[in-house]
């Protein structure tokens, strides 16, 4: 059986950006899971993602960007949409993201996480 790639590389994340569905309401995380806190955060997706019905382009927000300080176990929880605007507002429900820090070593890190926003629009159809 072959496992999804980070959990076969040797490397340990220490940041995620993830998915939280609550309710009807989509939204990201992004979490230092570390104990401790990495420096100069950046997420870049691989397109843009567009929140609030459309009208805001939340892939270019400063969290994004560049955080200079992300604590041991934070999580900064940003809100997207209603699950069911998500396919509305963007051209597909597959997102990559590229996420770069620095540990406490001041090492650099980088890896990619892909997303499926559709699996999280399944769950809301099945209830």
């Amino acid at each position: 059986m072959k496992f999804p790639c980070f959990l076969t590389r040797k490397k340990k994340f220490l940041v995620l950006l993830d998915v939280v569905l609550e309710q009807e309401l989509l939204f990201f995380t992004l979490k230092n899971i570390s104990d401790q806190p990495v420096f100069n955060v950046s997420v870049h997706f691989d397109q843009p993602i567009f929140a609030l019905g459309g009208q805001k382009e939340i892939s270019e927000l400063n969290v994004f960007k560049r955080t200079p300080f992300l604590a041991p176990q934070k999580e900064i929880k940003i809100f997207i949409d209603f699950i069911s605007n998500f396919s509305k507002n963007n051209s597909t429900t597959w997102i990559n993201v590229r996420i770069r820090y620095y540990d406490w070593k001041a090492k650099l890190h980088e890896h990619t996480i892909t997303h499926n926003i559709a699996i999280y629009q399944e769950l809301i159809r099945t209830h």
